[in-house]
């Protein structure tokens, strides 16, 4: 496959993808078996079997038991529009976004967080701390890590008054689509505490998201705490039969 500084389950998952967001894998389509898979992009049956698990897991692909393995109906598609953040959000509601930033640094990533980069251990990243204010009051805890280059030079850019996000679209050019987040509820620690000016105990959201670039690859992964008594979050869920198809209204 492409370069040896990015492991073969991530180029595999790259390729995979591809094949779904170009179109030439359709929505509810079957996928070639594991073994044409492994003849096709020279992999091993074990790299094959991770990387859709991988692409189960994330919602680009479904397996139906004693048939396949079939083309998820989840995902953003190219022509849609761009994935929008915590910035976008307030901005929208007419609320001014600024941010105190607590650290930028040059890292080398460990393991977990490499993999959710598709990356390989060690490889170069940037860590970026800061809390989010909206109108001037604490809103949220973030730590924003990503692939180096992928945006080269990250920490010339302002992210006192400048979003993320934005620098990403308008500055390199990347196009962002997808986010896969995990939501879970909790107490705020002291830290936390201090940084969004809570009492003693307060309950907080914890959120932890990676986002993706129109071609498959993570472009973000970040962990955050939101104060739980002035931020909410809405979503729409839709169900889907084995099949990958909606459920039809009853």
């Amino acid at each position: 496959m492409g370069s040896f500084a990015t492991p073969l389950h991530a180029q595999l998952r790259e390729a995979l993808i591809q094949q779904i967001t170009s179109g030439a894998w359709k929505p509810g389509s079957q996928i070639p078996s594991e073994r044409d898979l492994c003849k096709r992009y020279n992999v091993s049956r074990t790299t094959t079997r991770r990387t859709i698990s991988e692409c189960v897991h994330e919602g680009w692909l479904y397996t139906v038991v004693g048939k396949g393995t079939y083309v998820g109906r989840t995902h953003l598609e190219p022509e849609l529009e761009p994935f929008t953040g915590f910035s976008d959000d307030l901005r929208r509601r007419g609320i001014e976004v600024t941010s105190h930033v607590l650290g930028a640094e040059n890292l080398k990533a460990p393991d977990v967080l490499a993999n959710r980069l598709g990356l390989l251990p060690r490889s170069p990243i940037y860590r970026l701390h800061r809390v989010r204010l909206a109108s001037g009051k604490p809103l949220a805890v973030q730590v924003a890590c990503l692939p180096e280059h992928l945006c080269p030079d990250l920490f010339r850019f302002d992210f006192v008054w400048r979003s993320l996000y934005d620098v990403l679209r308008e500055e390199y050019g990347l196009r962002l689509v997808q986010g896969r987040t995990t939501i879970k509820a909790g107490l705020a620690s002291s830290d936390e505490r201090r940084l969004l000016a809570l009492d003693d105990p307060s309950a907080v959201l914890r959120t932890s998201q990676t986002t993706y670039l129109d071609d498959g690859r993570p472009v973000e992964h970040c962990e955050s705490v939101f104060h739980g008594g002035l931020y909410e979050m809405t979503f729409t869920a839709s169900a889907q039969c084995t099949d990958g198809s909606a459920v039809p209204d009853t």
